[in-house]
């Protein structure tokens, strides 16, 4: 159908969003039917506490075991972790990131051609999604990158501390805004594209969030920005900055962190939820100075051709093929 012209793409669904499943059809044809939902086939990890029904991940549809496997073990541990460790308010957020892909549907757009609605979530804490994120920044941040004059890549890093990741992005967010207020800032940079990454060390067990820029001007020597950014901070002094030349590398870079989860296989389940809150409703990117006009959101992505209708789901349409619907299987 995705290759019909939208005459014979509507012909084949015609009649298909309210048609009855076949009576009729065999058993062993129903058993293998898409609709049904299968356990989610990790539970050998899960916490001895659970049990199949309370899990979150309990039933999954083919949908989604096809959709997300690649991320199945980060999206597991993160659901685990708002479910069973971060309260009522995250464990509404952790049956949002369980029901991602749930039921994908078919549609049509307003020139008649045919489309394949997911049903994302859209949650940052949802790998795929998120990762769905940082591709489509990459386009934007590059549109805006290639009109630079001068790119350099800069790095600001926060002194390791034991506040919680809210209050160090909080910190973090102010001393930029204060840094960007400097003199010695306004004589070298015009403005940019800037990024939030934040890391956990095992180890220490402390919170590392870092600031990536993309930033257009002059020269900055490294020893006049690692002042400045410690006239900012009050205690840090750690930064990186050095020259690019390609517009693609430099747009890679900040839609690498704008799609980049911290390592969940290394953080405790209690520290999850933390990070969870912190990151809730807050903007972890954006542009700065002759930049500033641009938006790098994905809800301001515009729709070159609108939905028109929704047709029927993904489950209806292969069911009823295995039905024997001649129409739904072509």
């Amino acid at each position: 159908a995705i290759n019909a012209t939208p005459t014979a793409f509507a012909a084949a669904l015609e009649g298909l969003q309210h048609r009855p499943r076949d009576a009729a059809a065999p058993p062993a044809e129903r058993a293998s039917s898409p609709t049904s939902v299968h356990p989610l086939p990790t539970y050998e990890h899960f916490p001895s506490r659970t049990t199949l029904d309370e899990h979150p991940l309990a039933v999954q549809s083919r949908q989604q075991l096809r959709v997300h496997p690649r991320f199945r073990d980060a999206r597991t541990r993160t659901v685990e972790a708002l479910h069973f460790d971060g309260g009522s308010d995250l464990a509404k957020k952790a049956r949002k990131l369980a029901d991602c892909c749930q039921t994908p549907f078919v549609a049509v757009r307003q020139d008649g051609q045919p489309a394949l609605v997911l049903g994302c979530c859209r949650d940052r804490l949802c790998p795929r999604c998120q990762r769905q994120r940082g591709y489509k920044m990459a386009s934007r941040v590059l549109a805006l990158i290639r009109r630079m004059d001068c790119r350099r890549f800069c790095t600001l890093t926060l002194a390791s501390t034991d506040q919680p990741l809210a209050a160090q992005l909080d910190r973090m967010i102010a001393a930029f805004r204060h840094l960007r207020r400097l003199s010695v800032w306004r004589r070298f940079v015009a403005g940019g594209v800037w990024a939030i990454e934040v890391t956990y060390n095992a180890k220490t067990g402390l919170w590392h969030p870092h600031l990536h820029i993309v930033m257009d001007g002059a020269y900055f020597p490294h020893a006049e920005l690692k002042a400045a950014w410690h006239e900012a901070t009050g205690d840090s002094s750690i930064v990186d900055i050095r020259a690019i030349s390609d517009a693609r590398d430099a747009a890679r870079y900040i839609a690498t962190y704008v799609g980049k989860l911290a390592d969940l296989s290394r953080i405790p389940a209690e520290r999850i939820a933390e990070y969870a809150r912190a990151l809730h409703r807050r903007r972890l990117s954006g542009t700065f100075g002759t930049s500033h006009a641009q938006s790098l959101e994905h809800k301001d992505d515009a729709e070159p051709n609108p939905l028109a209708e929704r047709v029927i789901s993904v489950r209806k349409l292969e069911a009823a093929a295995i039905d024997g619907d001649t129409k739904a299987a072509e």
